[in-house]
């Protein structure tokens, strides 16, 4: 296993703590899709199952369905430990992640499939706000969508989260630093447990 850097390669996959809708601990899976040039930031894509173990094949990894819209994320590891790529994918094509109809909102106009073009107001409203997220920020938005606050197809707001989940609330962003460090300590030590293939669980 690999940390998540900027050397990722498209079709990696990584995973993101998070809670359930239970507050439960585990971990949704993420793909990298690609660096928006110049250098913007990290498009990935973030999937719906929520599991309570590793997979240890990428063959367990449900890609069925989008957790939200994917979103860019700067890769800056600040107050928690660096992600794991969990799996390579070799033959990962972008076409696989509906590449051409991705699309960010800039202030004059969209990113769409690779390519910057003219968009209204209305176009751009519809869009993801091209807003680059740091990590930590990211498991508050996985398990804003998980708690089921937002739909697939919405945008995040952190003024629609309750004030006990927010980013800037302190003991809430204790207890995600605290769960990124748990599921930390279970990588490594699925790492150290690989040749058994363990399913190590995370209650």
């Amino acid at each position: 296993m690999k940390n998540l850097t900027a050397k990722s390669h498209p079709g990696d996959l990584f995973y993101i703590p998070a809670f359930d809708k239970d507050g439960k601990c585990g971990i949704v899976i993420a793909r990298y899709i690609e660096l928006m040039a110049p250098n913007v930031g990290h498009i990935i894509e973030i999937f719906n199952k929520h599991y309570k173990s590793f997979p240890t094949n990428i063959t367990e990894v449900d890609m069925s369905t989008r957790l939200l819209r994917p979103v860019m994320f700067d890769m800056y590891f600040k107050d928690i430990p660096r992600w794991k790529v969990l799996f390579s994918d070799s033959e990962y094509e972008k076409s696989q992640s509906d590449y051409k109809n991705i699309s960010f909102a800039f202030y004059f106009d969209a990113w769409v499939g690779g390519r910057t073009v003219k968009a209204s107001k209305e176009q751009l409203k519809d869009m993801e706000e091209s807003t680059c997220w740091g990590p930590e920020h990211l498991i508050f938005i996985v398990n804003a969508y998980l708690a089921g606050i937002f739909a697939g197809h919405e945008q995040f707001r952190d003024e629609v989260v309750p004030p006990e989940q927010q980013v800037d609330n302190p003991s809430a962003y204790a207890r995600v630093i605290d769960l990124a460090k748990s599921i930390d300590k279970k990588m490594k030590t699925l790492a150290i447990e690989l040749k058994r293939k363990p399913k190590i669980r995370f209650e």
